[in-house]
């Protein structure tokens, strides 16, 4: 169901021996999953971020949506090494504030690819832009998806700094580098 290559990039980064986060699920170091995570108890990262309302948030209450996000607790997530994919990317602005430092690795790929990919593999899925509240990607032209896509790579390109920035796209056919070196 892949759409940017982030579950592949999350589980190297833990074979590397970080501490990963993709989505919902934990990846402790050495690519064992941490099955306490994500689980609902008030060990659960994603609920003391309080991540999982804002997948609920609609359009109905934008005001609310982006209220919530400018008082989420970032800096829970010194626990771990990375964050990867929903609702990560759309918090990257608060992310690269909360974290000056951090490395940013962007997962990519052809950006109509990636809306036909996401639209057909991640029923409901959000736009891809900062923020969305609820704006649903299939609501949208499949070429201003791609652009939408295509922008907000470009800003968080941009916003990320090239000193610490690696962009990755795992679909790309005969790539001349390679991923791991990339990685470490």
């Amino acid at each position: 169901a892949g759409t940017t290559g982030t579950q592949t990039v999350a589980y190297a980064l833990s074979l590397l021996g970080l501490r990963v986060v993709h989505f919902i699920e934990l990846w402790d170091p050495w690519g064992r999953r941490n099955e306490s995570f994500g689980d609902g108890s008030t060990e659960d990262l994603g609920k003391q971020m309080q991540m999982y309302r804002l997948w609920g948030v609609g359009r109905e209450n934008m005001s609310f949506c982006l209220m919530k996000g400018n008082t989420l607790p970032f800096r829970k997530l010194e626990a771990v090494d990375a964050v990867f994919d929903s609702p990560f990317p759309e918090y990257s602005y608060d992310l690269i504030r909360a974290f000056p430092n951090a490395r940013v690795v962007l997962t990519v790929r052809e950006p109509s690819e990636w809306v036909e990919k996401r639209i057909a593999s991640h029923t409901g899925a959000e736009a891809h832009f900062l923020r969305p509240c609820g704006v649903k990607l299939s609501s949208l032209p499949d070429p201003v998806g791609a652009k939408l896509f295509e922008a907000t790579n470009d800003w968080v390109t941009c916003v990320g700094g090239p000193d610490r920035f690696l962009k990755i796209d795992v679909f790309k056919q005969n790539r001349d580098y390679d991923l791991w070196n990339q990685l470490m």
